[in-house]
């Protein structure tokens, strides 16, 4: 109860970094899931060590997985279709609510 993100919003995270080592800190920010509050997110899920963010000259450019053995417990996560199902799911019902509100 005291998080400051959602299930889906770790989610998106640790599906991208299945895939990829690092993401550009700026792309996520401009993904639906995270367009409100979407720093405070991200340096959220930094405290809670889930991701590091990675600044060059100041600002911060990546996002990586908080611990080296984060990687492959992100690709166990994506590879369980059922948990995968689920919350793929919700971040789309979360799509819907935003794009409802959009059209109100």
């Amino acid at each position: 109860s005291g998080r400051q993100w959602t299930a889906e919003q770790a989610w998106l995270l640790i599906k991208q970094l299945a895939t990829r080592e690092t993401l550009r800190y700026n792309e996520v920010l401009l993904s639906d899931t995270y367009k409100t509050a979407g720093e405070r997110v991200l340096r959220a899920l930094e405290q809670a060590e889930l991701i590091s963010i990675v600044s060059s000259n100041g600002r911060p450019t990546l996002i990586k997985p908080g611990k080296p053995v984060y990687m492959p417990a992100f690709r166990l996560l994506v590879a369980d279709h059922v948990l995968q199902a689920r919350l793929d799911l919700a971040i789309l019902a979360e799509q819907i609510k935003i794009e409802t509100a959009g059209i109100d």
